[in-house]
Order: structure tokens, then sequence, then C-alpha cells
């Protein structure tokens, strides 16, 4: 654990106390430190505890390997990396996270600040649901959300898609690639799932309709006309 009394190349602690925002800084091998926000934001007493922790303690194991690569990335970069994770505090509560990552050099030694800029105990799923649920109440189409900046990619389905594909959203939440395996080979390029399926559609990056020919769970063969809208 790095102390107030010891030196910080680039790093001043006293003014990271100060700060309104939870600040994070840590190696591949522990947190170096946590500004006071960041202690609350974790639920710690005492943050000379966290001697024995790593950040990665704190992030659920299914957003490891993003920060991991961005982490990475920041290193690279001049610019900060932005992310979102969940993180779970010392009472096990779970918060959807946004986090800037910066890299810096603390005695001689890389290592990465991270600086929580939002967060919110409402799951994500439901965040989503309910902002769909409020603009497309009485909608009979099946209303996707796509977030390509974490895992799982698929953050909302309406309960409409068991009426019109036979699948439950719990179903494609499980396993989103029933979308694209599902549907007819010369179509499934523009079942987005990823940021490089979206890279590769043609008029991806505007608002755009296709008609989809997808077999539904009961074995029928339906014509589905598909509008990707991105959401910056």
């Amino acid at each position: 654990m790095i102390s107030k009394s010891k030196k910080l190349t680039n790093v001043d602690v006293n003014t990271l106390d100060l700060l309104p925002v939870a600040v994070i800084l840590f190696d591949a091998k522990k947190i170096l430190f946590i500004n006071k926000p960041a202690a609350k934001f974790l639920q710690i007493s005492n943050r000379l505890e966290n001697e024995k922790h790593t950040i990665f303690d704190f992030v659920d194991k299914k957003d490891h390997v993003q920060l991991k690569k961005a982490s990475s990335q920041a290193g690279k970069k001049a610019e900060a990396v932005s992310i979102t994770l969940e993180f779970t505090n010392s009472k096990k509560k779970s918060f959807n996270t946004t986090i800037k990552l910066n890299a810096l050099w603390i005695e001689g030694k890389r290592a990465v600040q991270a600086i929580i800029v939002a967060f919110s105990d409402q799951p994500e799923q439901d965040q989503v649901k309910e902002l769909f649920q409020k603009v497309n109440v009485n909608s009979s189409d099946v209303v996707f959300n796509f977030n390509f900046k974490s895992r799982p990619n698929v953050k909302f389905v309406s309960e409409t898609s068991k009426k019109l594909l036979g699948y439950t959203p719990e179903e494609i939440y499980k396993n989103p690639t029933i979308l694209k395996s599902r549907s007819q080979k010369e179509d499934q390029k523009y079942m987005i799932l990823s940021k490089q399926d979206y890279l590769k559609v043609p008029g991806g990056k505007k608002e755009s309709k296709y008609v989809v020919r997808f077999r539904s769970k009961d074995g029928t063969l339906k014509h589905i006309e598909l509008t990707i809208n991105p959401i910056k």
C-alpha cells in the first residue's frame, strides 16, 4: 500500500482525497491507493486494509478480461479509456459502474488510475427495460438493445419475442446466438451480436431496415422486417 508519506510521481494523494469522485490506483498485483470517495463506494472502513486486495476482487469475474484489456489499452494511449463493469463492494452489493482508466507512473513503476464516473445499483437490464417500456409500451414489435462495450451484449429483449420468434427473453439472454443461428445463412449478417457485426452491416452506422428470414422455435419460417437504430 502506498501511504501519503511516500512519493507518488505524477500523483498528489492529498488532492485525490479532496476530489468528489472515487479514484482507485492499482497495478497488476494490488490496489495501491483509493481515495475517501472510493473507500465509501467499496464500503471499506480502513483503506490500509486494501494492501491484500487487487481491483479484480471487487469486479465481477465476467468483466475481468475486459478490465485487463482496457488497462493495457490505457497504457498505450494518451487519452483515457472508458468501460462499464459490474463492481461489488465489501457488503456484496453490486453496481453497474462506468470508469475511466489512465496510465501513470508511481515511483518508477507503471500503474493505472481508475476514476469512477457513474454507477447505479439498478441492474442495467432493468434500466433499459424501464426505458423501452416508457417509449414503446403498446408495441407489438420485438425490441432488442445491444451494448458492444460490455458483456453480455444483449441488454434487453421485449416480451413479444415469445410470440413472434418462439423464444422467451430469458432464452435469448442465455444464448444470444439464437438470433443469428436461426436466421437464414444469407441474412445472418444483419443480426448484429458484436461490434464486428455492426461494422460489417451495409448502412449499419445509421438507421437501416432489412428483411430477415428467421426460423422460429416451432420451425416456422418467418420474414421479419429488422430495423437497426444506433443509439449513442
